[in-house]
């Protein structure tokens, strides 16, 4: 299945989130003490907040990054 390119955009978005969030949250598991407590039962849930959290920030980050960039430059 192939997706339309105008939506390229917002797919890179959402793969490039989905990365990060689970980096970040095995990684913030890890320090936190999760794999003691059960990381598998964990993991989840820190997964599932941290993308509800991320993926507006990062649709949010995008427009100002975008604006910043075109003020920036000529």
């Amino acid at each position: 299945m192939k997706i339309a390119k105008k939506h390229a955009s917002t797919l890179f978005l959402v793969i490039m989130v989905s990365i990060m969030v689970v980096v970040m949250s095995i990684v913030l598991g890890f320090v936190n003490g999760a794999y003691a407590d059960g990381f598998l039962q964990v993991w989840p849930r820190q997964f599932l907040i941290a993308f509800v959290v991320a993926m507006p920030a990062a649709f949010v980050a995008r427009k100002l990054a975008t604006m910043a960039v075109a003020k920036l430059t000529e």
